[in-house]
């Protein structure tokens, strides 16, 4: 969606259903964020863990609107466009390479 959306921004008609189901998707993300916690940690830990994850939740939802806010800033009138155009990027290059680098080696 983070990618797309500098595209499709000025047709209403290909921007709507982006922004739901991107929207749609950032939500059930959040859902198996919590699940896996639940899988991952001992009920000890369960708490810390939570407070974590929403810790690094929050402090996306701050530091993307003032982030989008300085992009618009510097390069009116497409700022937020190219901010979000890049964190998206960012976070797949860094999910691709999580991915890659959990990938179990061939056994021979």
């Amino acid at each position: 969606g983070a990618l797309a959306l500098p595209f499709v921004v000025r047709e209403a008609s290909l921007a709507w259903p982006l922004l739901i189901i991107w929207g749609g998707t950032l939500g059930g993300i959040y859902t198996v964020a919590i699940t896996m916690l639940g899988r991952t940690f001992a009920t000890d830990q369960l708490t810390g863990a939570a407070s974590a994850q929403a810790l690094a939740f929050e402090l996306g939802a701050i530091a993307g609107p003032l982030l989008a806010g300085i992009g618009m800033r510097i390069w009116n009138p497409d700022g937020m466009l190219i901010v979000i155009g890049t964190a998206g990027a960012a976070l797949a290059y860094i999910g691709l390479r999580a991915h890659v680098a959990l990938r179990p080696s061939p056994s021979r």
